[in-house]
């Protein structure tokens, strides 16, 4: 699992790698949080926390990348949580059901706004899956 941060004039762009799809959304999302850089309440991250069932059907892989990842954040949101496990029940080339592991946040010092489609694109690299995905800051 890695990643690597890439130059973008306004916003954060960065090129996520995994070596199955699993991993490339996990991974898209755990630095999707990183971004975020999550200010916590003491001892939270030793707590239980809440599982959510997530589902996202989209036209193609790429496009489910970005709306599990938009929809990831706007749970967050929504719920003053960041998600710091997942477990994939499903996931396809065109449909993800996940269970995410949510913790309580007191804020975030950087407001990711959304994940931008352009120049999102799945693909294959020396036998691991890559997409460059752009948070909105």
């Amino acid at each position: 699992m890695s990643y690597k941060r890439l130059n973008h004039t306004a916003d954060v762009r960065v090129l996520i790698s995994g070596s199955t799809i699993e991993e490339l959304f996990r991974e898209g999302m755990r630095v999707m949080f990183k971004v975020m850089d999550p200010v916590f309440e003491s001892n939270v991250l030793s707590q239980k926390g809440h599982y959510w069932t997530i589902v996202v059907n989209s036209a193609d892989r790429s496009a489910l990348f970005i709306d599990f990842l938009n929809k990831v954040l706007e749970m967050s949101e929504v719920n003053k949580e960041v998600y710091v496990d997942v477990q994939f029940l499903e996931l396809t080339e065109t449909e993800v059901r996940a269970k995410v592991k949510g913790v309580p946040v007191c804020s975030c010092k950087t407001d990711v706004k959304g994940v931008n489609y352009h120049g999102s694109e799945v693909k294959v690299d020396d036998d691991r899956l890559v997409c460059e995905v752009t948070f909105d800051v």
